[in-house]
């Protein structure tokens, strides 16, 4: 017999899922940062850095507007 999981149970799972991605994803980008091995500049590192800042944004009023809770995690 196959346990029923609740929805919470089921957010935790997959946030948890996404957040271990998110984290695989951060360290690969910090292996950028050798500057022996690359050239950047301020600009290429605020292009980034804005870029992870819209995205985390979005995130958040994504998770926090309740009308679209209920699709995004389906």
């Amino acid at each position: 017999m196959s346990k029923v999981i609740t929805k919470k149970e089921r957010f935790k799972k997959y946030a948890n899922l996404r957040l271990g991605n998110i984290k695989v994803a951060f360290d690969r980008l910090s292996k950028i940062t050798n500057k022996e091995s690359y050239d950047y500049s301020e600009v290429d590192i605020n292009k980034i850095c804005d870029y992870i800042d819209v995205m985390a944004e979005d995130c958040k009023t994504l998770l926090r507007d309740e009308s679209k809770q209920d699709n995004y995690f389906k």
